[in-house]
């Protein structure tokens, strides 16, 4: 596909040209509403009411071993599916962020050996068509995506998988996962990323393609109509077996434009708006009709280098980079305090995992320079691409980032493309995004930057240190010590960090507006639960 590019921020900029672009960038989602169109109301329909939702994007197909990696993918697909396991996000103490493991499609596991799991499955689940959940589906998901012979185009997910060996049907509701070696994290990702469940026989007869734009599931909505880059209507599916769907049918609209999707709500046009900018968020505090969430999102805006490209190959001159620019003021900025400032590639509550004493993204500009001198940096042109419109304040953070570099004396331009770029012979540098949960590495980092991730698999980085992927992959994977574990990813992010071949911007939170008597609860996932247990009552 042809991409359209615009170049922004060529000659110099000055401290003031930066203190002045970061204002324009933290007032950029004000929208004039001059010819913003609003949408009709779905109509109420039986006892339960139906919902309009508003959101900046949606995927193209629905099939889970597509989609189900992306955070827009992730917003419709967990209406549609069930995950084997499921976390409570409901409990603990701040509803959203419960991580609790409870049972879903599978009432039990049992640990048979160190590389076997044993599952039970409900034996009332079905299908959106009629048809019985049985353990052969379950096989058949994960085999579509993995075995030698699996369509390429399904391949997108394939990490979620990396220590998946392959799966044994037991009987009609025991099935058993045998992995290539231990797998400590199991239990932990069967409760995200793409692991939805899809019906063996429906999806051999209507094949892949049609598959993904009418989909099957076991979720408590059935999809009734999708017109990709419109919008996705669903209606409730009664046989559901656990908690019932809170509306009789959900619509999801694409509405790029933030200001048409606030207008929307306000005037109950729309019900639920999604990817709101937190400087709106003043303009709605004296609303008493709508009410405004913000959630920590288990999600991570970074940047990623293509490490082969003669520009940014010295991995001093990305650190250099790295330090450029001043995280904190563009969370303070842009995101007005509702993004958090992340030391690598750790979340505190990661627990052990994490290390407060790392932080490789210090801002601090006469080390950045240092460092560009050192890696023998000569003016070059850098190169910052960002997928235009894509995240919320991507564009605007990247010209935050492309002014600081140009004010170290960089020959810094900021690149907006229509789509994502992976030419690895012509891209520099490129926004991107990580899911951050479950909360262990191997079903988060490594998913992103093992052999099996988008950096490496597409020819972006190879790790220099070869412990990377041999000996400290063999034990964060698959070593059953938990402090063996922690202690090899701590040296896989010193590796990381040292080769620099990406950068965390923060961690961001999701800002949701609502109809006031909705009282939907968000979670720190981008999938949205519209059961009756996340309405609150």
């Amino acid at each position: 596909m042809k991409k359209t590019r615009t170049s922004l921020l060529a000659g110099d900029v000055t401290r003031r040209d930066l203190m002045r672009l970061m204002g324009v960038g933290a007032a950029a989602g004000a929208l004039g509403m001059s010819g913003a169109q609003v949408l009709a109301q779905t109509p109420v329909a039986g006892d339960r009411p139906a919902i309009t939702i508003g959101v900046q994007s949606m995927p193209d197909s629905l099939d889970p071993a597509i989609a189900g990696g992306s955070v827009v993918g992730a917003r419709t697909l967990y209406s549609i599916y069930d995950y084997l396991l499921e976390s409570d996000y409901l409990g603990g103490e701040t509803p959203g962020l419960g991580s609790e493991i409870i049972p879903s499609l599978a009432t039990s596991w049992t640990q048979i050996d160190d590389v076997t799991v044993e599952f039970v499955l409900r034996d009332d689940v079905t299908f959106h068509n009629g048809t019985k959940l049985t353990a052969s589906d379950v096989k058949y998901s994960v085999d579509r995506i993995i075995a030698p012979d699996a369509d390429p185009a399904l391949a997108g997910n394939v990490g979620n998988f990396s220590t998946f060996d392959s799966i044994e049907v037991i009987d009609e509701t025991t099935f058993r996962i045998i992995t290539k070696a231990p797998d400590p994290a199991l239990i932990q990702g069967l409760t995200y990323g793409a692991f939805w469940t899809v019906p063996q026989a429906h999806v051999e007869d209507v094949g892949n393609e049609v598959f993904g734009q009418m989909p099957v599931g076991t979720g408590p909505y059935q999809v009734t109509e999708f017109v990709p880059g419109d919008h996705l209507t669903m209606t409730a599916y009664d046989g559901y077996w656990g908690s019932p769907a809170a509306f009789s049918q959900v619509t999801i609209r694409v509405i790029p434009e933030t200001a048409t999707r606030i207008a929307g709500v306000q005037s109950n046009e729309l019900q639920l708006i999604t990817t709101v900018p937190p400087d709106q968020l003043a303009e709605l505090a004296g609303d008493a009709n709508v009410a405004t969430m913000s959630i920590p999102i288990a999600n991570c805006h970074i940047y990623f280098f293509n490490t082969k490209h003669p520009n940014v190959a010295n991995k001093l001159v990305r650190q250099g980079l790295n330090r450029g620019f001043d995280r904190k003021a563009i969370i303070d900025s842009l995101w007005h305090g509702r993004a958090d400032y992340m030391q690598s590639y750790q979340l505190e509550r990661w627990g052990d995992f994490f290390n407060p004493a790392r932080d490789p993204f210090a801002y601090d500009p006469d080390a950045a320079k240092a460092l560009l001198e050192e890696g023998g940096y000569n003016g070059e042109e850098i190169v910052y691409t960002s997928h235009s419109g894509y995240y919320l304040l991507g564009v605007e953070a990247a010209q935050v980032i492309v002014a600081s570099w140009q004010a170290l004396g960089v020959n810094a331009r900021l690149e907006l493309t229509d789509g994502f770029v992976e030419d690895p012979e012509n891209m520099m540098i490129h926004t991107w995004s990580n899911s951050l949960a479950p909360n262990d590495p191997v079903y988060t980092f490594w998913k992103w930057w093992g052999p099996n991730g988008t950096p490496q698999a597409q020819g972006f980085w190879t790790p220099e240190d070869a412990r990377f992927n041999g000996e400290l992959a063999d034990t964060l994977l698959g070593s059953l010590d938990h402090a063996a574990r922690v202690q090899a990813y701590q040296e896989i992010l010193d590796i990381w960090d040292d080769e620099a071949p990406a950068g965390i911007l923060y961690n961001q939170h999701e800002t949701y507006v609502q109809r006031a008597e909705i009282g939907w609860q968000p979670y720190t996932i981008y999938g949205m639960d519209l059961r009756q247990q996340a309405i609150k009552k």
